[in-house]
C-alpha cells in the first residue's frame, strides 16, 4: 500500500498528464541499475530475494498507475494515445518474462493474470479512444513562417499556434523553421 500511495502520489502531484507519465515511465525499471547483493551465504540470498522482490513490486505499482492516468488522461492525438498503449504493454511484456536472478522463480500465477488483465484493458482502452483523435502528420514549410500564420492555413484557428510551438519545441513562434518537418495534428 505504500508503494502504491508513492506512485499515486507521483501522478496526482504533478499537474501534467504527460509528465506524470513520463515520471512513472522512469519507475518502469526501478532498481534495475542497482548493484548486486552478492548471494554467498544464505541470509545474502534471501536478502537479494527481497530486494529483487521489492524492486518489482515498485516497477508493477508504477505500470499500474501509468494505466490508472492514461485512462483519465485526455490525449490530443492518436499517436500520444498509442505510444502510451505500448510504453505500457512493452513494461507488461517484460513482468510477464520475470525471471528471478537469485532463485530461478517466475511470477505466481495471480499476478500474471493481472498483468494480462492490465494489457488487455489499457490496449482495448486506448485503442478505442486513439481511433477517435486526430493522427500527427509532418508538415514543412519552404520558407520561415510565424506560428500564427501556420495556425490559421492548417486549422483557420490561429488561436491554435501554441499547439504547434508546444509539439514541436520551438523557441521562437515567429520564426518557424522552414525545411524542417514539424509535428502538427491532422485536423
Amino acid at each position: 500500500a505504500v508503494i502504491s500511495g508513492s506512485m499515486n502520489r507521483i501522478s496526482t502531484s504533478i499537474e501534467e498528464p504527460e509528465r506524470a507519465l513520463n515520471g512513472l515511465k522512469a519507475m518502469f525499471k526501478a532498481g534495475e541499475d542497482s548493484p548486486d547483493v552478492p548471494t554467498t551465504t544464505s541470509n545474502r540470498q534471501r536478502q537479494a530475494g527481497n530486494v529483487e522482490q521489492m524492486q518489482k513490486l515498485a516497477q508493477r505499482a508504477a505500470i499500474a498507475e501509468a494505466a490508472r492516468l492514461t485512462s483519465t488522461t485526455t490525449f490530443a492525438s492518436s499517436d500520444d494515445a498509442i505510444r502510451w498503449r505500448d510504453n505500457i504493454n512493452q513494461a507488461i511484456d517484460e513482468q510477464l518474462e520475470y525471471v528471478s536472478a537469485v532463485d530461478g522463480s517466475s511470477i505466481d500465477d495471480n499476478t500474471y493474470q493481472s498483468l494480462v488483465a492490465l494489457r488487455v484493458a489499457v490496449t482495448t482502452d486506448l485503442n478505442t479512444r486513439g481511433a477517435k483523435l486526430p493522427r500527427l502528420v509532418d508538415h514543412t514549410l519552404h520558407q520561415q513562417t510565424p506560428a500564427l500564420v501556420l495556425a490559421h492555413r492548417l486549422y483557420g484557428d490561429a488561436e491554435r499556434a501554441e499547439e504547434i510551438i508546444d509539439r514541436n519545441n520551438i523557441s521562437h513562434p515567429l520564426f518557424l523553421p522552414a525545411g524542417e518537418p514539424l509535428e502538427v495534428l491532422s485536423d
